[in-house]
């Protein structure tokens, strides 16, 4: 690897295995998989405050979020104004079950990337252009097979965007395609055979994660650990100039 970087992500897809995304639900081998319990969703959110003030408004919207454990880090304004929503809260299920009782909140919804099939979505693995993959979101995805070590695949013009970069890059091979074929390491090839397992890698701030929906498949041998202890966490800045070191989450196994 030219660069290499440490991301702590959760594996959700083991080698071999079908993963979809339906409505942000992860499903493997057609089954839902219950989501993390601290895992975290966008919601648009609209408050009950006047904005004539503008920094009256931002200090009652921080100190209500300081009371949920929001951290500052997880707000966003929503660009595109609109009369329902103003601004963009990452909130874990409870976040949101408690924030929706406040009176101060006017409006509040769930962000979906909704299927547009004329949209194409270069962002999201495999960064193809092509149906399917070009109405493939962070929240409906797939579905797709991880190649497992000894996976034998044939290769065809629509899983080809699916698994060049791993046939190529992370295996060490050369790819061709001249006059509607495909050359590996200089021979015409219609199937390929994994020499590794790969995996599927997803941050528990599902809509604020650049994660496997965007690289694709993470082979085996850049597994580098797991993470087991969390010894310091911080926010990105403080609430209200108190410290900003989330005392309630150090010093606690990694679940």
């Amino acid at each position: 690897m030219d660069k290499k970087e440490n991301f702590v992500k959760r594996c959700v897809g083991l080698p071999g295995e079908k993963l979809e995304l339906r409505d942000r639900s992860l499903y493997i081998n057609d089954k839902r998989v219950e989501d993390p319990e601290d895992a975290m969703w966008s919601y648009d959110v609209r408050f009950n405050l006047t904005q004539t003030d503008n920094e009256r408004y931002r200090t009652e919207v921080m100190r209500l979020l300081a009371k949920f454990d929001i951290a500052p880090g997880n707000v966003q304004p929503v660009h595109h104004y609109t009369n329902q929503a103003n601004i963009n809260l990452a909130l874990t299920n409870a976040q949101y079950e408690k924030l929706k009782q406040s009176s101060l909140v006017e409006f509040i919804a769930p962000c979906i990337d909704s299927l547009v099939s004329e949209q194409t979505n270069l962002d999201i693995f495999p960064n193809s252009p092509l149906a399917p993959f070009s109405s493939w979101s962070r929240d409906n995805f797939g579905p797709l097979v991880i190649p497992a070590r000894g996976m034998r695949i044939t290769l065809t013009p629509e899983n080809v965007a699916l698994y060049q970069r791993a046939i190529e890059v992370y295996e060490g091979n050369s790819w061709e395609e001249s006059g509607g074929k495909i050359l590996i390491n200089g021979k015409e090839a219609t199937e390929y055979t994994f020499k590794q397992d790969y995996y599927w890698m997803m941050g528990d701030n599902r809509h604020r994660s650049l994660d496997a929906r965007y690289w694709g498949f993470v082979p085996f041998d850049h597994i580098v650990g797991k993470p087991v202890f969390t010894w310091l966490s911080k926010n990105q800045q403080a609430h209200n100039n108190s410290s900003s070191v989330r005392w309630n989450r150090m010093f606690r196994f990694v679940k």
